[in-house]
């Protein structure tokens, strides 16, 4: 992931920024789709974008729903 700090001077992305805050802006060059403009609220938004991207855990996740699905399953209670 890449960051890029926003300058109070950049008028235009600001005002896409204050959109974002709203609803996703989706990104189009040509008439297709070529990306998504999110606001993230909090440091909380920003952990939950990076966690639900990260295709290591995206993997992590789908492995252990098939393991519950094959009836391997751990009570909470029981993790030490």
């Amino acid at each position: 992931m890449t960051t890029i700090p926003v300058q109070p001077t950049d008028t235009q992305l600001t005002k896409l920024l204050n959109l974002a805050i709203e609803d996703d802006i989706v990104l189009t060059r040509d008439g297709q789709p070529v990306g998504v403009l999110l606001a993230l609220r909090d440091e909380d938004d920003h952990f939950d974008h990076a966690l639900e991207n990260d295709a290591r855990f995206v993997q992590r996740i789908a492995a252990a729903r098939l393991e519950a699905e094959r009836g391997n399953k751990q009570r909470w209670a029981d993790v030490k």
